[in-house]
């Protein structure tokens, strides 16, 4: 899940630029949708991160990231006000806030003793450099193809599928864990009722 959100947002990163020039955007709106996305939306998610990840679980920010990516490409690709990107940037707070956080916190609790920087390396790597990259390449491929608004609906009905794929892996995955001590028990009992 950590490289396919990397390549939602290398798509985002190389591209939002231009489907907003495209649109029709001014440069000072391009500087101001960075403002609004990195200060309105990433700082506040930040600071409220670790209490959000505490409360859903790592798994559970995957999927609200994958549903906010899916939600901000849809808008990417209704959208024909170049001015509709500053209330849509606010989604940058969970897509990148909340998943990033979540992201590092998850390397650190998760890793073998001795390996949380190894681990937080690898990662960030995943996200940042193979994941964005792949998603620069497939955007630059979807966008000579099908054109920026066809690509941005791509890249939505995508986060959404994952978004469904996530919750239900973590659903086996959680009933998969209380079936084993369930089991674990039963076995166990049974063990003791041949042995009288």
């Amino acid at each position: 899940m950590v490289y396919t959100i990397g390549v939602l947002s290398g798509l985002l990163w190389n591209y939002q630029f231009w489907f907003m020039e495209e649109i029709g955007a001014s440069q000072v709106l391009l500087g101001l949708s960075q403002t609004v996305e990195c200060l309105v939306a990433e700082v506040p998610c930040f600071l409220i991160s670790g209490w959000v990840v505490r409360k859903i679980g790592y798994v559970n920010c995957n999927s609200l990231t994958l549903f906010c990516f899916g939600l901000r490409y849809l808008c990417f690709f209704f959208m024909w006000d170049p001015w509709m990107t500053l209330p849509v940037g606010l989604l940058n707070g969970p897509t990148f806030g909340i998943f990033f956080a979540s992201m590092t916190m998850y390397g650190k609790t998760e890793a073998p003793p001795g390996t949380e920087a190894t681990v937080q390396s690898l990662l960030a790597m995943s996200f940042e450099g193979v994941g964005a990259g792949t998603g620069s390449i497939l955007g630059g491929i979807g966008i000579d193809k099908f054109g920026s608004r066809n690509t941005f609906l791509i890249s939505s009905i995508v986060s959404f599928v994952l978004f469904v794929v996530n919750v239900l892996l973590h659903i086996f995955v959680l009933r998969r864990r209380v079936k084993e001590p369930f089991e674990k028990s039963k076995s166990s009992s049974k063990g003791i009722t041949t042995n009288f």
